[in-house]
């Protein structure tokens, strides 16, 4: 759910459950990770058009789905469970 203040309502961008949502750096779309039978993907919702789409998905990777961000160069980030604290940028 997003607020807008200008108007003072509320509205859904997305069906799907939105994990741990990030903002975009020119705040035009919110980035978000979805966990489905074959993985999670990491999606884009356009904050205008409430357009959403798939990114890419991650399998067979312990990824912390706790946390997502977005680097000033637009690469996504997320933390990877290996034991180790590591951050990683993720090309897409």
């Amino acid at each position: 759910m997003l607020y807008t203040v200008a108007s003072g309502k509320w509205f859904r961008l997305t069906k799907d459950p939105a994990g741990y949502p990030a903002w975009a750096n020119d705040s035009t779309a919110i980035y978000f990770a979805h966990r489905e039978p074959d993985g999670l993907w990491f999606n884009r919702t356009d904050v205008k058009t409430g357009a959403t789409r798939r990114l890419f998905r991650v399998e067979g990777e312990k990824l912390l789905a706790r946390w997502i961000g977005v680097h000033p160069n637009g690469s996504l980030l997320a933390a990877r469970d290996s034991s180790v604290q590591e951050i990683y940028a993720i090309p897409f």
